[in-house]
């Protein structure tokens, strides 16, 4: 079959602008990738300052060799990189309908509401299965925050891979640039030390804090410059604060263990996403639990199929 033209596609309207791109929603004029004619694609059109950038052509064929890849229903699906009627590539995604996790949160924390418990670990199951689906693959996403995940009646879907890491594509960019968002950067990747997959573990905790405790990650910092320093000043483990005791009314071993894993800053340990995926299949949260050796078990015998959190299966995920 003929790859992906411009001329395959029927333009809609503008759905998304930021300060590198604009996303605009468009039909597909003949089948695509599985996609039947006329279904709905979303268009990334890139600014031509950011097509300027040292590196930016690189990312844009990352994105589209990390989407097309890595297929899983919590991951943004990549159709193909085109040639626009400008002259300038544009990046085409299947289409997903529904607001942002930051979105989401943010109405929470003006409702002065948290979600429930059981609706938080079902977005961080998704959430989860995503970034372990590309680890396994040797991809870093490096980008993880609400904003880059789309809630759909499906489930959450992790967007945005412009900026990812990945074995099959050899670092080329500037050394020392910092590519992603400082609130839910690593502290290691922030200050452009060696780092791993980790790094996106950190990121996952930091949304994980957002989604369960019902406050902004460091959301004293409004201010980037006072955002850095808390990461390098901030030494205490963020769990044991009083006002997280008393935030968190449910699932509470299960809250700490998780954000002990991924963000403490001196001594942060690797938590198994395959682990936490199969805990949340088996609603762990309502049990007392550890992890060791980054799997999460229980602490009670009473738990359900001791041991299957160490089985990975999929599930469909729940609505949101």
């Amino acid at each position: 079959m003929a790859a992906l033209s411009w001329q395959d596609l029927e333009l809609g309207d503008v759905i998304g602008a930021g300060q590198s791109a604009v996303v605009i929603k468009a039909r597909l004029r003949r089948p695509v990738a599985g996609l039947p004619e006329g279904s709905v694609v979303a268009v990334k059109r890139y600014k031509q300052w950011v097509l300027e950038q040292p590196g930016q052509l690189e990312r844009i064929f990352r994105e589209f060799d990390a989407g097309r890849t890595v297929h899983h229903e919590n991951l943004v699906l990549v159709l193909g990189v085109l040639i626009d009627d400008g002259g300038r590539p544009a990046l085409v995604m299947r289409y997903y309908d529904g607001p942002t996790l930051e979105d989401v949160l943010g109405k929470a924390r003006r409702d002065k509401a948290a979600l429930p418990v059981a609706s938080g670990f079902r977005i961080l199951r998704g959430l989860a299965s995503a970034i372990d689906a590309l680890h396994q693959n040797s991809i870093i996403h490096r980008d993880i925050k609400p904003g880059n995940v789309i809630m759909t009646g499906n489930g959450p879907v992790l967007a945005d891979l412009g900026v990812i890491r990945s074995d099959s594509w050899p670092e080329q960019t500037t050394a020392g640039v910092f590519l992603g968002t400082i609130r839910y950067a690593a502290p290691e990747y922030l200050f452009g030390e060696a780092y791993d997959h980790r790094i996106d573990l950190y990121s996952f905790g930091a949304i994980s804090y957002e989604v369960l405790v019902g406050r902004q990650f460091f959301e004293r910092q409004q201010n980037w410059a006072r955002l850095v320093a808390a990461k390098v000043t901030t030494h205490a483990m963020i769990t044991r604060s009083r006002r997280v005791e008393r935030l968190i009314s449910k699932a509470k071993s299960l809250i700490e263990a998780v954000l002990e894993h991924t963000i403490c800053p001196a001594d942060r340990r690797d938590l198994d996403l395959g682990s936490f995926v199969c805990a949340m299949d088996h609603e762990w949260w309502d049990i007392d639990v550890s992890i060791e050796n980054g799997h999460l078990v229980p602490r009670v015998e009473t738990a359900r199929q001791p041991g299957a959190v160490r089985q990975r299966r999929r599930v469909r995920e729940r609505p949101w």
